[in-house]
């Protein structure tokens, strides 16, 4: 959703490296630091928020705990721009659905916290590919 995501992405972008000036000039270890990367936390998440999905290619990546891969599985699917087209975006969506019970059973194995992040990342990716699908028909 790219036009989203550039308009997000802008608008907090000269806030966010001001705040990663402000952490960078601040003394290692004080309270003005932790502050400081607060705000470069905050200004980050601002910037992602609207247009946009990440999942860490590591063992906290919600894919895995589906038995899929990006660059295996999501990747070959892009258009020539890296976007995924509506009709890929349906496919990753019920390739979601289909594989809910192969999810469950991996997550259950991790602590409660845990299971609860990742079934909120599970909610937040089936949103945005909801929303991509949604806007393509319009």
């Amino acid at each position: 959703m790219e036009p989203e995501f550039s308009a997000t992405h802008d608008k907090w972008q000269e806030r966010f490296e001001r705040a990663v000036k402000e952490r960078d000039a601040a003394p290692e270890g004080t309270a003005h630091e932790r502050r400081a990367q607060r705000r470069v936390s905050r200004c980050w998440n601002r910037m992602y928020s609207r247009g946009y999905f990440r999942d860490p290619y590591n063992d906290w990546s919600v894919l895995w705990k589906f038995g899929l891969s990006w660059w295996n599985d999501v990747i070959p699917r892009l258009d020539s721009d890296s976007n995924l087209q509506p009709a890929e975006a349906e496919w990753f969506r019920r390739e979601l659905e289909e594989r809910e019970a192969a999810f469950a059973a991996a997550v259950k194995e991790c602590p409660a916290k845990v299971q609860k992040e990742y079934r909120r990342r599970y909610k937040a990716l089936a949103a945005f590919l909801n929303e991509a699908i949604s806007r393509n028909r319009h």
